[in-house]
């Protein structure tokens, strides 16, 4: 089930910042994207995007990267959740 407008991409295990760069430029007119990945990727990504740092994605974790866009591949990081942060009791 997916929500109006969304769209499901996938993409084969090693996804990096090139395919990033399709996946955005294909999608310009969107105002967010959500990816749900593997690690190392997903890590190597948000740090590639946000210009370096340690980052840490465990199973379950989320991440909001904020300012990309298809032609400037720089942002900043809004906010990284860990699955222990989300639980609910």
């Amino acid at each position: 089930m997916t929500a109006p407008g969304a769209q499901i991409v996938e993409r084969e295990a090693g996804f990096d910042v090139d395919g990033l760069e399709s996946i955005l430029a294909e999608r310009a007119s969107l105002e967010s994207i959500l990816f749900v990945g593997h690690e190392p990727s997903m890590s190597s990504i948000i740090k590639a995007l946000i210009g370096g740092g340690q980052i840490s994605m465990k199973k379950g974790s989320l991440a909001c990267v904020k300012g990309v866009t298809a032609t400037d591949l720089h942002g900043r990081l809004a906010w990284l959740l860990s699955p222990s942060v989300m639980s609910v009791d």
